[in-house]
């Protein structure tokens, strides 16, 4: 199952409803979820692996409990929150390692550039300019610390820079950030300021994520909505730039998958939109998704595990 953020959002809720029924595991959820229980029983496999491959999605605010991980090592925190998520919920003994870390990231091994750490880790060009000595994460992060536990202590102290180099960048980063903001917006002197909760100012002038590109593309299905029906129309495009919505017609291409019995969760989107029973405002919004895009691309595509996507 591929979990990520460029899904269609009625996609990706029924994913997250799947997770957090069956990754509750305090009473062995897993084994007696619906979707689960007809593998098993049509099925009759001998062992059954459920790989959920994820984005950095997965860090913040999902109450999962995996068997095992395995992580791309983004930043000191990724590697925290994502191994929050192995035995969340169970309180077992490990004597075998549970936890593998690649040995860099996929910006690193697969695009060949200088900063590998980047986007969004502490290499992302910034206000603080941080040039890490080795793309190999086994010269910037303390793993021999790791191999007994992963736990938030190198985000409470400052590491020495030769044992944790990253981690010790990232401290610097936020240090930068709370007292030496360029713009006259560092955060320490809002958070002594008694006024600063009436009002939205320094985040709005601190953006906290900016677009890879200049342009952006929001495409989305038309829905014909009547009593007792649900129709998905033609893709549209929403240019934020231009600020105009055109008919989309001849570019946007569905691709059907050839593993499509391998993938845990089927769906009819068009079904699932009708049981929410939700205002026609806000079943719009769930098949609506918003991609940025190089100039010069014109064909675009829908792929069932990879969401919205882009053809040079």
């Amino acid at each position: 199952m591929c979990y990520h953020a460029k899904l269609l959002p009625i996609v990706l809720y029924e994913i997250e409803t799947f997770c957090q029924q069956a990754l509750k595991r305090q009473m062995d959820q897993l084994t007696q979820h619906p979707v689960i229980q007809n593998i098993l029983q049509n099925e009759q496999p001998r062992d059954l692996v459920i790989l959920i491959a994820a984005t950095s999605i997965i860090e913040v605010g999902r109450d999962f409990d995996f068997d095992w991980g395995i992580f791309e090592p983004q930043s000191t925190r990724s590697i925290i929150q994502t191994a929050g998520r192995i035995l969340r919920h169970r309180h077992k003994v490990i004597d075998t390692p549970n936890v593998a870390i690649l040995s860099t990231t996929y910006r690193g091994l697969f695009k060949l550039e200088q900063r590998a750490y980047s986007y969004y880790g502490i290499e992302t060009p910034s206000r603080y300019d941080c040039k890490l000595t080795s793309k190999q994460a086994i010269e910037v992060f303390d793993f021999t610390a790791m191999q007994h536990s992963i736990d938030a202590q190198w985000s409470l102290s400052v590491p020495d820079k030769k044992q944790a180099e990253i981690s010790y960048h990232e401290h610097q980063a936020y240090s930068c950030y709370l007292e030496q903001a360029d713009n006259g917006n560092a955060l320490k002197q809002w958070l002594t300021n008694a006024d600063s909760h009436l009002h939205g100012y320094h985040s709005e002038n601190n953006i906290f994520r900016d677009g890879l590109y200049n342009n952006g593309l929001y495409l989305f299905r038309k829905l014909d909505i009547e009593e007792e029906e649900i129709r998905l129309l033609a893709w549209h495009w929403w240019d934020r730039e231009k600020k105009i919505a055109v008919a989309y017609s001849g570019s946007i291409q569905t691709i059907k998958l050839d593993y499509e019995n391998r993938l845990l969760l089927t769906m009819n989107v068009e079904h699932a939109l009708m049981e929410l029973k939700f205002d026609k405002a806000l079943l719009e919004k769930l098949v609506a998704i918003e991609l940025d895009y190089k100039t010069g691309t014109s064909n675009f595509g829908y792929h069932n595990a990879l969401g919205l996507i882009h053809y040079e």
